[in-house]
């Protein structure tokens, strides 16, 4: 294999793992209330992320580095541009809340 395709699978690894981190960021808020159901949701995605690179982009070649391109990717968006979107995050799921509330009432 060549270092370009490494390359390309390794960065490849670090873009997904950036979305694992930006779907993590977006369930932040859920986790709070509902941490089951959360963690549910993230493990499948994860799962799905991890299995997708591994099989469609790095061809079954699984190897220890593409794992962590990706884990890497997830921790570098949560600790820099995913701080600043939070209160993005917070607020949507504040409004689904606040349109659900009345329905949680009725089922009480």
């Amino acid at each position: 294999m060549t270092p370009a395709a490494q390359f390309g699978r390794f960065i490849t690894g670090i873009f997904l793992g950036a979305g694992v981190g930006i779907f993590y960021g977006f369930l932040r808020p859920v986790r709070r209330k509902l941490p089951w159901l959360a963690d549910l949701i993230f493990a499948v995605a994860t799962v799905w992320v991890y299995l997708f690179h591994g099989f469609a982009v790095c061809r079954g070649d699984l190897r220890l580095a593409y794992f962590a391109a990706g884990v890497a990717g997830a921790l570098l968006w949560d600790s820099l541009p995913g701080k600043w979107l939070q209160p993005v995050f917070d607020g949507f799921w504040g409004l689904i809340g606040g349109f659900l509330r009345p329905f949680g009432k009725i089922f009480k």
